[in-house]
C-alpha cells in the first residue's frame, strides 16, 4: 500500500464525519422552524424566539463549518469552527438563562429548580470549553505549519550513517583519554584532602536551607488553597444558597442574581451610578459567577496561576472600588465604616493571588507540575 493510500483511508473517516455532522445540523434546522417547529414543544413559551435566532445561528454555522472541514480539513479551521460553534452555544445558553423560556405546569416535580441547575451545570461547561479551544486555537496559530491532515511534518536527515573513526586514531584517543583520567583523579583527591573539614559544615547549611525551602513551599501551598477556597466557596454558595451570605430563595439556581444584592447597595465612591447599572444584568453575573469558579478552581489545583492572578485581581480591584474605603461617609452623609481606607482584605486576596503565582506555588501539593509539562504551557509562560 502506498503513502498516498495510507494517507487517503486515514482522512476519509474524518470527512466523512464531518459530511454527518453537517447533515445533523441541517435537520435540526428543519425540526426547529419549518416542521414541527419549536412552538410545538409544550413547556416553551414565546420568549423562546430570542433563544432560537441563536440556536440558528449555531447550527448554520456548524453546517458551513462542518462542510469546509470536510473539504478542507485543516487544523486550524477545524480549532476556529469549534470556537464559532462554541459561542454561538454560549450565547443560546446565556440568552435562555435571562428570558428564562420555560413554563411547567407540573407542580409535584421541581422542574425549575431542575432546569435551572441542569443549565447553570452546562452553562460552566461550555464556557470552560471554549476557553480550552481558544488556547488550542492560539497554540495552533503560532505553531510550527502542519500538513493538510493536521500532523507535523517530518523531517528526515540525508545522512544517517556515522562512519566512525580509524582503528590507529582510535588507539591514540584511548591513550589520551587514560592520561586525562589519570590527571583528574589526582586533582580529585588532593582537592578531597584539603575540604574534608569544610564538608560537615557545608553539609549541614545545605541540610538546614534545604529544611526551609520545603517550610516555605508548604506555606506558600497552603496560602494558595485557602485562598482558592475563598472563591469556590463563594461560588457555591451564591448558586446554591447555602444560608450564609445567601440564602436558598436567593440562590442562583432559584432564579437570584449574584451581583444585584451587593452593587444596588453601593453607596459611596466616584462609581456609585455606574455600579448600579451594573447590579442585576445577566452578563455581569456571568462574568461574576465564571469568574469565582475559575479562579478558586485553578488556584485550588495550583494550574494556570498567572491567568487567575490577573482575573482575581481585577475582581479585587473592581470589588474595592464598589466598596471605596477611601470615604469617611457615603452619599447619604452616615459613616461609611471603612477599617482602612487603602489596604482592605480585597488588596489582600489580589497580593496573595499575585505572591503564589510569582513563586509557583501550585509544585507543592498541587498540579502545577503536571500542568507545567503540557505542550501548550511550555509554549506560553504566561499560561503557567
Amino acid at each position: 500500500m502506498t503513502s498516498t493510500s495510507i494517507r487517503t483511508s486515514v482522512t476519509a473517516g474524518p470527512r466523512v464525519g464531518y459530511l454527518v455532522g453537517a447533515a445533523v445540523d441541517v435537520v435540526l434546522l428543519v425540526l426547529i422552524n419549518v416542521s414541527p417547529g419549536w412552538r410545538a414543544v409544550t413547556f416553551l413559551t414565546e420568549d423562546a424566539v430570542d433563544v432560537v435566532v441563536w440556536v440558528n445561528v449555531g447550527l448554520a454555522l456548524g453546517v458551513v463549518v462542518t462542510t469546509l472541514c470536510a473539504l478542507f480539513p485543516r487544523r486550524r479551521l477545524v480549532l476556529l469552527g469549534d470556537v464559532l460553534t462554541t459561542t454561538a452555544t454560549l450565547a443560546a445558553l446565556t440568552s435562555m438563562s435571562a428570558v428564562w423560556p420555560f413554563r411547567f405546569d407540573d407542580a409535584e416535580i421541581p422542574w425549575t429548580t431542575i432546569t435551572r441547575a441542569t443549565l447553570t451545570i452546562v452553562l460552566i461547561a461550555v464556557s470552560i470549553a471554549l476557553v480550552v479551544q481558544l488556547v488550542k486555537l492560539l497554540h495552533a496559530l503560532v505553531a510550527p505549519d502542519v500538513d493538510r491532515d493536521g500532523r507535523l511534518p517530518i523531517v528526515v536527515p540525508d545522512v544517517l550513517v556515522d562512519q566512525g573513526p580509524s582503528p590507529a586514531s582510535h588507539n591514540r584517543r584511548r591513550r589520551e583519554a587514560h592520561a586525562d583520567n589519570e590527571s583528574k583523579r589526582r586533582e580529585a583527591m588532593t582537592a578531597f584532602s584539603h575540604s574534608t573539614a569544610a564538608t560537615g559544615t557545608a553539609a549541614r547549611a545545605t541540610a538546614t536551607t534545604a529544611v526551609r525551602a520545603d517550610a516555605g513551599a508548604v506555606a506558600l501551598a497552603v496560602l494558595r488553597i485557602t485562598t482558592g477556597f475563598v472563591f469556590l466557596w463563594a461560588f457555591l454558595d451564591k448558586v446554591f444558597g447555602l444560608g450564609y451570605a445567601t440564602k436558598a430563595a436567593n440562590a442562583w439556581i432559584n432564579g437570584g442574581s449574584p451581583t444585584k444584592g451587593f452593587l444596588s447597595r453601593v453607596a459611596v465612591g466616584p462609581f456609585e451610578s455606574t455600579f448600579h447599572a451594573m447590579a442585576g444584568a445577566w452578563w455581569a453575573d456571568w462574568l461574576f459567577m465564571l469568574g469565582l469558579l475559575a479562579i478558586g478552581v485553578a488556584v485550588v489545583a495550583g494550574v494556570g496561576l498567572r491567568p487567575a492572578a490577573i482575573a482575581g485581581t481585577l475582581m479585587m480591584l473592581l470589588m474595592w472600588a464598589a466598596e471605596w474605603p477611601l470615604a469617611q461617609f457615603t452619599s447619604a452623609g452616615e459613616p461609611s465604616m471603612s477599617t482602612n481606607p487603602i489596604i482592605d482584605y480585597h488588596i489582600a486576596y489580589a497580593v496573595a493571588l499575585i505572591a503564589v503565582a510569582l513563586t509557583g506555588a501550585g509544585a507543592t501539593w498541587g498540579l502545577g507540575r503536571w500542568w507545567a509539562t503540557l505542550p501548550v504551557v511550555r509554549d506560553h509562560a504566561w499560561l503557567r
